[in-house]
């Protein structure tokens, strides 16, 4: 009686031909080259994990040609539905890591409409193409002899080659870099295993606050007169309007003013600068649009984040109450009006700005009969030459006015990821999208201070250009940087950005003004202090620029980031130092507490004065 030989499942075969001999000579690389690879990602021992992580991911790789693989050959549809359900999110964290230089976080989802703008039909398909060789790989096997060599050369040199890829992107990103602690979001070199951000985490005890050295760091208390406005002259700058305008996205290292590295992106602003105070030293107290829109004009640390979070309190009719700078100007007699370059529901910017009292909210489809404007260039919102034509039309139309007008405004043309649309301003021969936005952005504002320093609002007018938060870290904007040599640069959502205020009263404000390491949470006790308004205590968070700080260090934070500021450097919870340990702990703590308070609609309650 003859005895069958064992012949085992077909699986197994498959596993062992394509899977086991690529596991084995992976893991041999990691051994021969570890030290090395641990060299690339920052620290002797501190980048183990990544490596293991960059494994795993390489191992998935590996599984999606088998997958792939198995289920062509063998007609298996399970095997094909699965390898597909692994590519798609993979697919959607290298889509985010290839163009937004880091991959999926809370805050890009709450800023779900902005980050729509990765999503094109090129750069899905560059991602596309990536995945669709790895699958590729697995249909090649399939098609050749069973016992071929070429499916099992095919996947090892694609799964070396993701290895090898996802160190130098550590390093390129300088995620990694050890006196840095990995201060960016990105704390794990595997896409899949990065899906772990966007689960809530739960906060970490704090300790019992400290109570010295930064107690005034969240306390409103009333402002004083401004030591920068005469006594002589107290009183004369509540007759002047006001118009400020947040710049999407522009840090401060892009202008020329500030020592910019690029050289001609900014001269129209750099003209405008020398007209104006030029604050250095002053970062973006949180990210992103929403939170540095609202935290600036009212002065707090929104927890709401992006699109997304006030799409959910909008549909339930919710509101919330904030002091605002359009309350104060309000009680002094003011019309406020805010400039949004979207359409009309475009996002949620013109439903928060009239939330928080602007008399009158004015869109796309407002400003489009000024000269210059007409329909939006591109999808849902102006361009940026057409967000100051409109700007100017509307100063036009009011010249000599009797009223006093509070006036704020924010474009989207510099939002990273994107470019300018056809027949606007690009940079040199156009190939950088960061550096042709910017560029545009200056021409569009140099044409409108053309049209302001000659016109009547330069008499009485308090002119202020900032931004919302600094420039995201895209990858243009990261490479384009390194190129021209700014060795300070870290690809962080926190930086220096820019305040240049125009005073009409010249030899009023100084040249320049070091705001040592102050943030735009105070900029609404900034303009108080411009025109010596005596705000009640209890109002704005922060502290104006001008005032007296127990010390000169400033707070930034967004969603469950937290960043010390200190002679040019960022810290965070892992790198702070042990003197630090204790304000950076009662930071948290004041931060956290007011957004319950917000969260439960307590952090204001309209009606009394705000006016000392």
């Amino acid at each position: 009686m003859s005895t069958q030989p064992f012949t085992p499942p077909a699986w197994v075969t498959v596993a062992t031909r394509y899977q086991l001999p690529h596991i084995a000579l992976l893991l041999l690389v990691v051994y021969i080259f570890g030290d090395r690879l641990q060299w690339l990602l920052g620290s002797r021992w501190g980048g183990s994990w990544a490596v293991l992580d960059a494994l795993a991911d390489t191992l998935l790789l590996l599984g999606l040609v088998s997958l792939v693989h198995y289920g062509f050959h063998r007609q298996r549809v399970w095997s094909l539905l699965l390898a597909l359900a692994l590519l798609v999110p993979l697919g959607l964290q290298y889509l985010v890591l290839w163009i937004g230089g880091q991959y999926l976080t809370p805050l890009a989802l709450g800023s779900v409409d902005h980050v729509s703008l990765l999503f094109t039909w090129g750069n899905i398909a560059k991602v596309g193409i990536v995945l669709l060789v790895f699958a590729g790989a697995g249909v090649a096997g399939a098609l050749t002899a069973p016992r071929t060599v070429a499916p099992a050369v095919t996947a090892i040199v694609l799964a070396v080659a993701s290895f090898a890829g996802a160190t130098l992107v550590e390093q390129k990103y300088e995620f990694h870099v050890y006196s840095w602690q990995r201060l960016n979001n990105l704390n794990t070199a595997a896409p899949m295993r990065a899906y772990r951000a966007l689960v809530p985490q739960t906060q970490e005890p704090l300790g019992p606050a400290h109570s010295g050295g930064l107690s005034g760091l969240m306390l409103r208390d009333g402002q004083p007169p401004s030591n920068i406005v005469p006594p002589s002259q107290r009183g004369e700058g509540k007759r002047l309007n006001v118009l400020l305008i947040f710049a999407e996205g522009v840090s401060a290292r892009t202008i020329g003013a500030y020592g910019g590295v690029v050289p001609d992106l900014t001269p129209n602003i750099d003209q405008f600068a020398r007209r104006a105070m030029v604050v250095s030293g002053y970062y973006n107290h949180t990210a992103a649009t929403y939170r540095g829109l609202l935290g600036q004009l009212c002065g707090v640390y929104s927890g709401f984040g992006g699109a997304a979070s006030w799409r959910e309190l909008f549909a339930t009719g919710g509101q919330r109450s904030y002091p605002c700078l359009t309350q104060l100007f309000g009680e002094l007699g003011y019309r406020s009006a805010f400039f949004d370059a979207h359409v009309a529901k475009g996002a949620y910017v013109d439903e928060l700005m009239a939330m928080i009292g602007f008399d009158s909210v004015l869109t796309a489809e407002t400003v489009k009969h000024y000269p210059g404007v007409g329909a939006p260039k591109t999808s849902g919102s102006l361009s940026d030459q057409q967000y100051f034509d409109g700007l100017t039309g509307y100063l036009r139309e009011h010249e000599g006015t009797d009223e006093r007008l509070f006036m704020a405004g924010y474009n989207l043309g510099t939002h990273a990821w994107i470019d300018v649309p056809a027949g606007e301003l690009t940079y040199g021969d156009g190939g950088v999208n960061a550096l042709n936005t910017i560029h545009n952005f200056d021409d569009a504002f140099g044409r409108f201070w053309q049209y302001f320093k000659d016109s009547p609002w330069a008499d009485n007018t308090l002119l202020i250009l900032t931004s919302d938060h600094a420039h995201y870290m895209e990858e243009s904007y990261v490479e384009v940087l390194a190129e021209h040599g700014d060795n300070d640069y870290r690809p962080l959502f926190i930086d220096r950005i820019p305040l240049l205020v125009y005073h009409p009263q010249k030899g009023f404000l100084p040249p320049r003004f070091n705001a040592e390491n102050n943030t735009s949470l105070g900029l609404a006790k900034t303009v108080s202090s411009l025109l010596d308004i005596p705000v009640a205590e209890g109002v704005f968070s922060g502290y104006s620029i001008f005032a007296k700080r127990p010390d000169p260090v400033g707070f930034a934070s967004y969603g469950n980031e937290f960043y010390l500021i200190e002679q040019r450097e960022l810290y965070n919870r892992k790198s702070v130092t042990d003197m630090r340990r204790a304000d950076y702990q009662q930071f948290m703590s004041q931060v956290r507490e007011m957004q319950a308070q917000e969260e439960a609609d307590e952090l204001w309650a309209p009606g009394p004065p705000m006016l000392h």
